[in-house]
């Protein structure tokens, strides 16, 4: 069956962003079948030439940092939001070990991206992502379906109900027939 592309334009340290990943990790037995899923974390946040300036200041932009490298290790769905989730819980330094352990992955290697000029790269991806696929973004999370922006889904997923929006592209499947 057709997969729906969502993208998830988010903060590491944005409270809206916290209450959508824990949401969508609720949801994910349900939707991932039938999704693409990649997650950006980056949101409101701009490059310098020294760094990263941040919405939440400088734990974000860490935070952010942390969510790109540990990326390159993990497959794209489940495994993201599980390690996403798990360390928005608890964002610093000792709990990137344990998030990294429950996934099976190596946390020095998030460690090492954190540290050279990967991470920086990786935001600035990420940064590239952002500004080209939403309008700002002026909220964060902001959630683009099948690579396309869309007022209509974007007031779905600020009033909290991002399935709704995403039951618009796949309206026959088990998870939305219930909606």
């Amino acid at each position: 069956s057709e997969k729906v592309n969502v993208d998830v334009y988010y903060e590491s340290r944005c409270p809206d962003s916290e209450a959508f990943v824990s949401q969508l990790l609720q949801d994910m037995p349900k939707i991932q079948d039938h999704i693409d899923l990649r997650m950006i974390p980056f949101g409101k946040a701009h490059s310098t030439s020294t760094g990263f300036q941040c919405q939440h200041g400088e734990t974000e932009c860490y935070g952010n940092m942390v969510l790109s490298c540990a990326y390159q290790h993990l497959s794209f769905g489940l495994p993201q939001v599980k390690f996403t989730n798990c360390f928005m819980e608890n964002p610093f330094k000792n709990n990137i070990k344990n998030c990294a352990y429950q996934l099976k992955i190596d946390s020095n290697k998030i460690m090492t991206c954190l540290g050279s000029p990967e991470g920086r790269k990786l935001q600035l991806d990420a940064e590239k992502l952002t500004k080209s696929n939403t309008p700002g973004p002026r909220y964060v999370p902001t959630v683009v379906f099948n690579k396309k922006y869309n007022d209509k889904d974007q007031n779905d997923v600020e009033d909290g109900k991002y399935l709704k929006a995403l039951c618009r592209y796949i309206p026959h499947t088990k998870a939305c027939k219930s909606k």
